[in-house]
């Protein structure tokens, strides 16, 4: 208790010299306009009106204050805030704008589309498979079927939330198309067969692909060949089979074209997320050149992802860069600043303690002091997951002053 005392007293003490300074150093040169980000401890009792607490410092909320939730999170303790606004005396601050960037437990929508492989018998809550996910469809799903009424090999769009077991509870399910009707679809993979020439029948992710002459063929990238990547479009057939009306080469194997796919994440390398990933049943090799972003969510098996990447001679893919669009563990890449409260006993390894926030550093956390001693009292940006709990499991802290 006598820490967390003595936190509030230095963080009082030090704050108007604290925003004053890291203000400066952007782009608005007003001295009592700052920016500044961290946790919500605490709330007004009713409505959103009045003071709340953010990382220890009072935020003064006002009918003028812009509140923004564009990601869906709701203003809640723990909540991951950006606040703009005015440095009063006292070190409070007159909020102008405050950003829900992310919270503790928050998950993020996944969206994406498939053929219906199975449905559940006398209705349609239960559990569904499309394109080989399981969907869990309740009373509370929205189902639009103003295409067709939902039946096996309709095309849907499917958004809801990924679950632990990688099944995804869906919170509206949208019927695309349907056999038979005039609604073209659009989908992407890799080609697993295809004719000896352009005309025939193709195989895309499991799915036939029935190209006459008179689809039109782009094939700028390259001639395709099986473990191309390629995009279609064309109406469903009443087998479940596409008659193409466009095939869209987007890279061939072992061609210096960078190209681009999203699917799950099927499974990762053991303890690291250096070596060979499987993503849509392909090998995806990840090494420490390729860019990982995890700000919507935390890589894990059953992730939604999108790769960037080169295609291989031998079909795999060199990743450039992957962005984690939603996942089913619970957290969030964020980014706090302010004071360092509290350190490990011995050494740097163990909790801190930053800005009222827990803060576990590990022996992977990089540590950066510009040649500055590491101890309380010091301002420092630390990167990390927002856990369930509130707390940040650290990947790099940089001591600023």
């Amino acid at each position: 208790m006598r820490v967390r005392i003595a936190f509030v007293a230095i963080w009082l003490a030090l704050a108007p010299s604290l925003f004053t300074a890291y203000s400066a150093a952007g782009k608005d040169k007003h001295r009592d306009h700052i920016e500044f980000n961290g946790l919500i401890e605490a709330l007004p009792v009713a409505g959103l009106l009045g003071d709340w607490t953010v990382s220890g410092h009072t935020v003064h909320v006002s009918i003028t204050t812009q509140i923004k939730m564009d990601d869906g999170v709701l203003p809640a303790i723990s909540a991951f805030v950006d606040v703009k606004g005015s440095l009063l005396p006292d070190g409070s601050v007159i909020a102008t704008d405050i950003d829900i960037t992310d919270g503790a437990g928050v998950v993020r929508d996944v969206t994406f589309r498939g053929f219906i492989d199975a449905l559940p018998a006398g209705g349609l809550s239960g559990d569904w498979v499309a394109s080989g996910t399981h969907l869990n469809v309740s009373a509370a799903t929205r189902i639009r079927q103003d295409v067709g009424p939902v039946a096996l090999k309709d095309f849907i769009q499917v958004r809801g939330l990924i679950e632990a077991d990688g099944s995804v509870t869906a919170e509206e399910v949208d019927v695309q198309s349907v056999p038979g009707s005039n609604h073209q679809i659009q989908l992407e993979g890799f080609v697993d067969s295809l004719p000896s020439g352009l005309i025939g029948d193709w195989v895309l992710a499991g799915t036939r692909v029935q190209a006459t002459s008179a689809a039109t063929f782009r094939i700028e990238r390259g001639v395709p060949t099986v473990n191309s990547f390629i995009e279609v479009k064309g109406f469903l057939l009443g087998d479940g089979s596409i008659n193409a009306t466009e095939i869209k080469v987007d890279a061939t194997p072992g061609s210096a074209q960078q190209f681009e796919f999203s699917d799950f994440v099927d499974a990762l390398p053991d303890g690291d997320l250096i070596g060979d990933w499987m993503i849509s049943g392909r090998t995806i090799q990840v090494s420490d050149m390729t860019h990982i972003h995890q700000e919507h969510g935390i890589v894990a098996v059953h992730a939604f992802v999108t790769v960037k990447g080169l295609l291989l001679p031998d079909g795999k893919v060199n990743a450039v860069d992957i962005e984690v669009e939603a996942s089913p563990t619970r957290g969030g890449r964020i980014t706090l600043r302010g004071f360092i409260a509290m350190l490990p006993p011995a050494g740097l390894v163990g909790d801190w303690n930053v800005s009222g926030r827990l803060v576990h550093v590990t022996a992977d956390t990089r540590i950066r002091a510009r040649g500055l001693a590491v101890v309380v009292g010091r301002f420092a940006e630390v990167r990390g997951v927002l856990s369930g709990d509130g707390s940040i499991t650290a990947s790099k802290i940089t001591v600023r002053f």
